[in-house]
């Protein structure tokens, strides 16, 4: 949801901004469960655990401050919709998804 209302304003609220923030996440929920598993596997403590929360948890702290520039620049580098929107979900929600991601899984292997 925090997704959409970033994006709304600079792509809109069509099928290709949802599209995008869909496969985002679903992306990102792969790429965070995989590398979750692989920290669970290998180094499973509560260290690991409370980097993992700490490195997603400022992501998402900082985002407000860049998020506008950042959306800014894909939308005057890009005039594709579908790209654009593309983009832009990536930048913003890869990162703090995979980490949420990591979190779950690795607190399911510990």
């Amino acid at each position: 949801m925090l997704g959409s209302r970033y994006l709304n304003p600079y792509f809109g609220s069509g099928i290709y901004t949802w599209a995008s923030l869909i496969s985002t996440v679903l992306a990102a929920l792969t790429i965070g469960y995989f590398i979750g598993g692989w920290l669970a596997d290998r180094r499973p403590s509560p260290m690991v655990l409370g980097v993992t929360v700490l490195i997603g948890s400022v992501y998402v702290l900082v985002l407000p401050s860049f998020a506008q520039e950042l959306l800014e620049f894909v939308l005057n580098r890009i005039d594709d919709v579908k790209t654009g929107s593309l983009l832009a979900s990536l930048a913003i929600l890869l990162f703090p998804v995979t980490f949420s991601a990591c979190i779950r899984r690795s607190r399911s292997a510990c």
